[in-house]
């Protein structure tokens, strides 16, 4: 199957936080790209994530320590994995 990405994707393992609708989730970052991610939920993915909803992606594990975060769209529900697009504007 062809690669329909134009944005070229970075492999990468690095815990993560996905923060939607008040909790967050503990997760791994799989890649990263300038358009989004892939994170895969280390604890049971909880199906309130839904395609099409906002959420933050923040880069550790400990929200008081984040050295940033980045609001996001998901666009891919895989279990455990779920795809990401950046938003330019919260």
């Amino acid at each position: 199957m062809k690669e329909m990405r134009n944005v070229q994707r970075i492999s990468c393992i690095s815990k993560c936080l996905l923060s939607h609708n008040g909790s967050k989730y503990t997760g791994i970052l799989e890649d990263i790209s300038l358009g989004g991610a892939l994170v895969t939920i280390t604890n049971s993915l909880p199906y309130v994530v839904q395609l099409g909803d906002t959420c933050s992606l923040l880069f550790c594990d400990d929200p008081k320590s984040c050295p940033g975060e980045c609001y996001s769209t998901v666009v891919r529900i895989s279990s455990p994995k779920v795809g990401l697009r950046f938003l330019k504007e919260h």
